[in-house]
């Protein structure tokens, strides 16, 4: 399985050892960062999952970030099977897995909707035309003093 990442600055195999350089000038989120990591872990588990299940050639991962306005878009994709409409109705249920029994908790998606959802976000899902699986999250951009930090402030009392 290959991960690229792509979006401003082209896109580059995530092994790359300067692939992450285009990302760091990025505007920032204003959040928890252990949630908003564990809501990308968990789309990133995802697509490894349905790339493992669907043995159709050579998997591929692609993280794409972008800023447009006041939005930081995140997205990723995979050339896994795909969900059809149906299924991706249902996808961010709580409890809901496509995984066979024992493989999966139906959290990974619920949990992404709430992080981002408790962010100021959207999530959305959908198979593109090429097939696969896409995963779309909008995050509003932090305009504010507190530098490079991604956690609100805390109330020092």
């Amino acid at each position: 399985t290959q991960i690229w990442l792509e979006g401003e600055g082209g896109a580059r195999l995530a092994s790359d050892a300067k692939a992450l350089d285009a990302w760091s000038a990025m505007p920032l989120v204003r959040g928890q960062p252990n949630e908003l990591g564990q809501a990308i872990l968990n789309l990133l588990v995802n697509s490894l999952d349905a790339l493992n299940e669907s043995a159709s050639g050579e998997g591929r991962i692609r993280v794409g970030l972008e800023s447009a306005g006041e939005w930081l878009h995140l997205w990723v994709v995979d050339n896994g099977p795909g969900m059809d409409a149906a299924l991706i109705q249902r996808a961010a249920d709580l409890f809901y897995t496509t995984k066979a029994t024992g493989r999966g908790t139906g959290l990974g998606l619920a949990i992404v909707h709430n992080v981002v959802n408790g962010h100021g976000g959207e999530v959305q899902l959908r198979t593109p035309s090429e097939g696969g699986f896409l995963v779309e999250l909008t995050l509003p951009i932090h305009h504010g003093g507190a530098g490079r930090e991604s956690q609100p402030e805390r109330d020092p009392t």
